[in-house]
Parts: structure tokens; sequence; C-alpha cells
């Protein structure tokens, strides 16, 4: 049986892979996908996916959340500005939870070909570009 995303808030995509979040860090990521796709134009966002340690179970205490954020083309200047200040947003009043990193990727912008694989095997999706 599939462990579903779903059972957080705004998250809805299912895994085969037991997850490693807590609720609350559920819930954080949550909420960050949600401020994510309220504030860049619909269309623009290919995916959202949770990567490193934490989705490895290998996350410490000091251990940060890694969001990789896809968009299908650019995006306007500072996006990776807006990316950090909505994650320090969200993160207001869950200061005891692991700091969310998030990382913007465009597609066809030269990316380290080994990350994305990395991301692609060991990655969590936490959102899917809609199709019609």
């Amino acid at each position: 049986m599939a462990t579903r995303l779903a059972d957080t808030p705004n998250l809805g995509i299912e895994t085969l892979a037991p997850l490693p979040f807590t609720p609350g860090e559920r819930l954080l990521l949550g909420r960050f996908v949600e401020r994510v796709r309220a504030t860049f134009p619909e269309g623009s966002l290919q995916r959202i996916t949770a990567f490193g340690s934490r989705t490895r179970f290998q996350g410490h205490e000091d251990s940060d959340l890694d969001v990789a954020v896809f968009a299908l083309r650019a995006l306007p200047a500072g996006s990776q500005r807006r990316l950090a200040a909505l994650a320090e947003h969200v993160q207001e009043g869950w200061e005891d939870l692991p700091t969310l990193r998030p990382t913007l990727f465009i597609e066809d912008e030269p990316t380290n070909p080994a990350l994305l694989r990395t991301m692609d095997r060991e990655g969590i999706l936490l959102r899917a570009k809609q199709t019609p």
C-alpha cells in the first residue's frame, strides 16, 4: 500500500517509499509548496521535490530540509531570493523544525547532471505540474 503525502495538507503526491518527515515537517513542506504555487505564475513550475539527507533517512538534528523547485522557463529576476524569503516566512513560528533550503532549477539551464540524477533517484516529489 502506498504512503500518501495527501495525508498531509496540500501535498497530493503518492509515494511507495516510507516518508522520512515528521508531521510538523510535512505541514511545513505543505505550507511552503502552497506559498510557492501562489507566488509564481500558473504553469511556470514543473515540480517541487524534497531531497538531501532527510529524504535518505540520514538527517541529523542540524540537517536542513532541502527543496528543489523546478521551473519550466526563466522566472523574473530575483526569483531565488523570493524562494528563500518564502521559506523564511513559512518557517516563522516553526523554528524548532529543520530549516527549509529551497533551490531554483530552470529547465534547459546548465545544472550538475549528477545532482539531478541523485534528486531523481532519492528525492520525494511534493508537487507535480498539473496537466489539463
